[in-house]
């Protein structure tokens, strides 16, 4: 943990992966209630839904790892967090078709942070806490995806918010999250590290 934490750059993508687990968690969660119940689709429909997702999660993993040596990371981590505020979009009532591209584009996320996340704990970390570091890590994600799951399901219930207003809920707060951390010190960490590496690269 003083390993992950105590370094910047590492600490900044991991925190990051927290909100996305805990607001993408709960949109998942609430999926199968929404295209059965809101849209009136039979509940397998629901896969249709997270492969669009999935979709928009291998294009963008295609796309960080053509450019990784050439362009900063940066732009992922905001594109990553906006990327998760797409769901708000259910609170317009959109119907099947147009639930598709909205899963498209949060499946950004995913990736966006993600890849950089793990590539950076990579780069940045000492070899022999390395894979604690990544242990801990996923604890924390985990953890954030279990409070999400449960609490936004249950935000869902009949007599709570219902279905659709959790869903926009969950994408908003983890969006919200993500914004917070970038803006009150995360985004300058991780711009300060591309910048030394891909100075580092352009060097070799």
């Amino acid at each position: 943990m003083r390993g992950l934490f105590g370094t910047p750059p590492a600490r900044a993508w991991a925190l990051l992966e927290v909100p996305l687990a805990l607001g993408s968690s709960g949109v998942i969660a609430l999926l199968v209630p929404y295209v059965r119940d809101e849209l009136g689709r039979s509940g397998g429909v629901y896969g249709i839904v997270l492969a669009v997702a999935g979709l928009g999660t291998v294009v963008s993993s295609l796309v960080i790892a053509a450019r990784d040596d050439r362009h900063s990371r940066a732009p992922w981590a905001a594109a990553s967090v906006l990327s998760l505020a797409a769901f708000v979009a259910v609170l317009a009532n959109p119907s099947f078709l147009a639930l598709l591209p909205i899963a498209f584009v949060s499946g950004l996320g995913e990736a966006g942070i993600g890849i950089p996340m793990t590539a950076t704990l990579a780069e940045t970390l000492p070899d022999d806490i390395r894979g604690r570091a990544y242990s801990v890590a996923n604890a924390v994600t985990e953890l954030a995806s279990a409070v999400g799951s449960i609490g936004f399901a249950w935000l869902g219930e009949p007599g709570h918010l219902g279905i659709a207003p959790a869903i926009a809920l969950a994408s908003a707060m983890g969006a919200a999250l993500g914004v917070a951390i970038l803006v009150f010190g995360g985004g300058a960490v991780i711009s300060r590290r591309e910048r030394e590496r891909l100075a580092a690269l352009r060097q070799r």
